[in-house]
Parts: structure tokens; sequence; C-alpha cells
């Protein structure tokens, strides 16, 4: 499962969702890989955010059964989110 705090509003958020769909489009396994987007307006002062550690909107956390295995904070690269996907697809 790969958790996605974003804004709607957040020019970075949407740039990382169009990424996300350009690389499934380009790679058909990545969409066997499950997102849940948390909206940061409402949830970004949660206890989950603190508990997980997430300090901004913009951030994608890999998780398998509890445990973060990868992280991208406000980073728009190809390459790293391409390396994020890699790892959700080996969960």
């Amino acid at each position: 499962v790969v958790l996605f705090f974003r804004a709607s509003w957040s020019l970075t958020c949407q740039i990382k969702e169009d990424m996300i769909a350009d690389l499934m489009s380009m790679d058909p396994r990545f969409e066997t890989i499950s997102f849940v987007n948390i909206d940061w307006d409402t949830f970004g002062q949660s206890q989950m955010t603190e508990r997980l550690g997430v300090k901004r909107r913009s951030t994608l956390i890999v998780m398998k059964q509890g445990e973060e295995l990868a992280r991208l904070e406000n980073d728009t690269r190809e390459d790293k989110m391409r390396a994020l996907l890699e790892t959700a697809l080996r969960a």
C-alpha cells in the first residue's frame, strides 16, 4: 500500500499524481499497487501523521504490515518515483 498525503490545491501533489499516472501507463505492473489518498487539510494534524512522522503534504509512504519500506517527500524526480513504485511492487 502507498499512502499519499496530498492536498487538492498543491501543485507538487498534482505533479506527483500525474507522474504516477504516466508511470502506470508506461509500466502496467504499477497498476497493481494500492494507493490510499490522505487529505492533508483533514488529516495533516492527526495522530496518524504524527505517528508516521509526516511533516508535509506531498509525501508518499510505502507500507507493508504496518512497516514503512520507503518514503518520498516533496520530490518530483521521476527516477525517485519509479524507485518508490518498484519498492511497492516488491513488498
